[in-house]
């Protein structure tokens, strides 16, 4: 639901805990009544800026008065709950381009528990959504659709390339890039579309050049191919390349998930099969954040296994499948067998799209015996990155190993030109330029095509275009998904 305008909303906009200082935003008609009903001062008192105390419910005394007749009258008496600094931003100069007001707070859950509980006890004053305070913002024009998405990414980035690109986003570059574009797909637009609307009032000599067309649409589908190439880069800055550790049991897989984390995240133990379930943690390489998963030893004789082996081992394929890199882990002091080949093998056919790397773990068992650099696998021979996860020997070369496939790949977000990534584009950006995208290369590719077909596709592009920009929406649904991913308070 689209958030209404007659309603104020109220949250908490910090996280919920002790804290040095709390905040709750309230925006909307009826802030200036909810700050008269918290301070008991004057609405005409309220500034930009102001330390008060915010006083819990009324309570209401009866005091006899001298007079001729007797009177009774109700006298205010007050409780104090905090001294509070309020910040209030008026209409249209705010967040919202509502009357905003931030109260802000001694960080203590049970003060801010009862300033939200006396807001909401307010006819006409309700909790906000996630996200509705950004959707207000949208909805009375402070940003476009995808600054607020530029929002979220800012809140929750993981690395600081990620800050770059919402940084870039929220200033309103990639909304000035797609508005460039659209101001000359509408120029086009309308040169195809004056002969149709006049077909007696204009010349045959007037009619527009396809040749003039067709490279206008070519800069243009260049500059839109462009902008989709952020799409893939951006995804993996977001949710970060899942990254799975494969191997026998007894490999050493848990004792580089917790060297490389450089924490005691998984138990490690000398006997085979300690891992039954598969593990996750977050590590940034250099600019590439990695989500890490550790797994259950694999196994080819799967006769000899419980049936609680098998479910782990279940488990261990199937993180295989979602796999982006994939981190082969074999005791060095040991050669690789048979039963490690085979899996290398299986493992390279049910993920091909996967990036690998061969890791020989243990090598503090060798430091007294010269070590081949290179080992055969299935007839080839493979240079493993040679680690010792418990002397936290190679672990450098390891990052080095990932930081270099990524490079190649173009992928190392270190060395990754400017113009090759500039926003932090999302699933929904990059399918409504796919889709504008097709629609040119219609164009481009229709020297026999109707007029009409024509101005169809180019009016078409212009709309998904618009609607990266939140200008034109289908449904209410549509912008609904967006901000219910946003936390309370923003």
């Amino acid at each position: 639901m689209l958030s209404s305008a007659t309603e104020t909303i109220v949250a908490q906009a910090t996280p919920a805990g002790t804290s040095a200082v709390s905040v709750i935003r309230v925006s909307g008609v009826k802030t200036r009544e909810l700050f008269v009903f918290l301070t008991g001062k004057k609405s005409e008192s309220l500034k930009s800026r102001q330390l008060v105390w915010i006083y819990q419910s009324i309570q209401k005394k009866e005091e006899k008065k001298e007079e001729k007749k007797e009177e009774k009258e109700e006298k205010e008496e007050r409780e104090k709950i905090d001294q509070a600094l309020l910040l209030f931003f008026q209409s249209p100069q705010s967040y919202t381009g509502e009357d905003l007001l931030e109260i802000q707070t001694h960080g203590n859950p049970l003060i801010a528990k009862k300033i939200l509980d006396l807001c909401l006890s307010q006819e006409g004053v309700r909790l906000a959504e996630p996200g509705e305070f950004t959707q207000r913002a949208l909805i009375n024009q402070k940003l476009d659709l995808t600054q607020a998405e530029a929002i979220n990414d800012l809140i929750y980035a993981q690395n600081e390339k990620l800050l770059t690109l919402a940084n870039n986003q929220l200033s309103g570059k990639f909304q000035e890039r797609v508005e460039s574009i659209i101001k000359e797909l509408e120029q086009q637009f309308i040169l195809l579309q004056g002969p149709l609307d006049f077909p007696l009032e204009i010349e045959s000599s007037d009619l527009p050049e396809l040749n003039e067309l067709n490279k206008t649409v070519d800069s243009i589908l260049k500059k839109l191919e462009r902008l989709a190439l952020n799409y893939s880069k951006a995804e993996i800055l977001r949710k970060g390349v899942r990254t799975v550790i494969l191997g026998l049991p007894n490999a050493g897989k848990s004792s580089l998930l917790n060297c490389l984390l450089e924490e005691d995240r998984a138990i490690v133990s000398n006997i085979a099969g300690t891992t039954r379930d598969f593990i996750q943690g977050e590590l940034l390489v250099g600019q590439i954040p990695l989500v890490l998963v550790d797994t259950a030893g694999l196994s080819l004789n799967l006769e000899k296994l419980t049936k609680l082996e098998k479910l782990s081992l279940e488990k261990s394929w199937s993180q295989l499948e979602e796999a982006e890199l994939i981190l082969f882990v074999f005791d060095l002091s040991k050669s690789i067998g048979l039963e490690e080949e085979t899996l290398i093998s299986k493992i390279r056919q049910k993920n091909k799209r996967a990036k690998f790397i061969l890791v020989a773990n243990k090598l503090d068992l060798l430091k007294e015996k010269k070590v081949e650099t290179e080992v055969n696998v299935n007839k080839d021979r493979i240079k493993p990155v040679r680690v010792s996860s418990k002397e936290k020997q190679g672990i450098k070369e390891l990052k080095e190993k990932i930081k270099e496939i990524f490079r190649a790949d173009n992928l190392d977000f270190e060395e990754c030109k400017q113009k090759e990534l500039e926003f932090a584009l999302n699933q929904r950006h990059y399918f409504a330029l796919k889709r504008a995208i097709e629609s040119l290369q219609k164009v481009r590719q229709a020297d026999h095509l109707p007029l009409e077909l024509l101005v169809f596709e180019l009016e078409f592009s212009i709309s998904e275009l618009n609607k990266i920009l939140g200008k034109s929406f289908e449904t209410e649904e549509l912008i609904s998904d967006i901000f219910k991913n946003f936390c309370i308070g923003k």
